[in-house]
């Protein structure tokens, strides 16, 4: 089996841990999506992702050139925002025409920031946030299992600045631009979207200046989880847990993935590779299970039908994704 498979762009082993949430947490977005009870557990999937997706590219970043860092990052996260907003444009208009409206009358002013469906307004958000974070790596921003205090250390700004960016994002999505909120939103999309993620970025960064797989970097990982528990918990205490659930998930998660001394052996790399097209292609799967699986679940509880519904979709677009990757769509799943 080649060795390769098993490392980063930049020859860095790849850890199970963090393979198989990266892949659970494109999962719990599917449950959320699909109303499952518990929703706002599930949807800690999101910013673990993002924390991921930040701590990775930081990772590919270090030592190249910005340049090199830049390419890479728009073949991976522009190409397929672009085919897949096309696919699903289509799909809008197509549903637009079936409910006698005019083809093009989903098309709003946010759209262009978002793409064909909503769930792609994390495309071009990673793209723009890996972009300025690489900028820093590119530089040559922190090592890698040094033991200088300032390497050691590099990883502190960024997580303070994460932790204080959970409830500044919270009390910005309490008290957003639109007042009184409108279907109880109070940022139109994307904003919203953006705020319930962006502390992910720093965390990700910070992540990213830890020793992963590595016992040195256990203390490290453990303030990182003990000071960002302590304010999801304090928001929660306190009320404003519209975020703060879902960072929690993702606080306690990603560090011990991110620290278990655990390889990715091919198998998992196989189940893992499945999460980027799992996230894109669960939309349209979601619409195939509402018009024929939904309807079958009538006699259920409303909790069983969604978490049926749920695994019917996670299950079609884990099937769809397999069989993409076997195709000229790999490129953009």
């Amino acid at each position: 089996m080649p060795t390769q498979t098993r490392q980063t762009s930049r020859g860095e082993p790849r850890l199970a841990g963090v393979e198989w949430l990266r892949l659970i947490a494109c999962l719990g977005i599917v449950a959320f999506h699909a109303q499952v009870p518990g929703g706002q557990i599930a949807l800690g999937g999101l910013p673990a992702f993002t924390i991921l997706t930040v701590a990775l590219a930081v990772r590919s970043a270090r030592g190249r050139r910005w340049l090199d860092f830049a390419s890479a990052r728009l073949r991976t996260l522009l190409a397929p925002w672009l085919f897949w907003s096309l696919f699903y444009a289509a799909i809008s208009c197509y549903i637009a025409h079936e409910q006698g409206h005019p083809v093009m009358s989903w098309i709003q002013p946010s759209t262009f920031l978002i793409g064909g469906f909503i769930h792609l307004w994390f495309l071009p958000f990673a793209l723009v946030a890996t972009l300025l974070v690489g900028v820093f790596a590119a530089r040559g921003m922190g090592t890698d299992g040094t033991s200088s205090p300032a390497s050691t250390l590099a990883y502190l700004p960024w997580l303070i600045l994460g932790a204080a960016m959970i409830p500044g994002a919270t009390f910005a999505l309490e008290r957003g631009p639109i007042q009184p909120p409108i279907l109880g939103e109070t940022w139109p999309a994307p904003f919203e979207q953006y705020l319930s993620v962006i502390a992910g970025v720093p965390l990700g960064v910070a992540l990213s200046l830890i020793p992963s797989g590595d016992p040195r970097g256990w203390g490290r990982l453990a303030l990182f989880s003990a000071l960002t528990i302590a304010v999801c918990v304090a928001l929660i205490f306190t009320g404003h847990n519209k975020i703060a659930i879902p960072d929690l998930v993702a606080v306690a998660t990603c560090p011990i993935a991110w620290g278990l001394p655990i390889r990715a052996d091919e198998r998992t790399l196989r189940w893992s590779r499945l999460s980027y097209g799992v996230y894109l292609l669960h939309p349209f799967f979601a619409l195939i299970g509402y018009k024929f699986i939904m309807p079958h679940f009538g006699s259920l509880s409303a909790a069983a039908a969604h978490w049926l519904h749920a695994g019917a979709i996670g299950a079609m677009s884990l099937a769809g994704t397999w069989v993409a990757r076997k195709t000229p769509l790999v490129r953009v799943v």
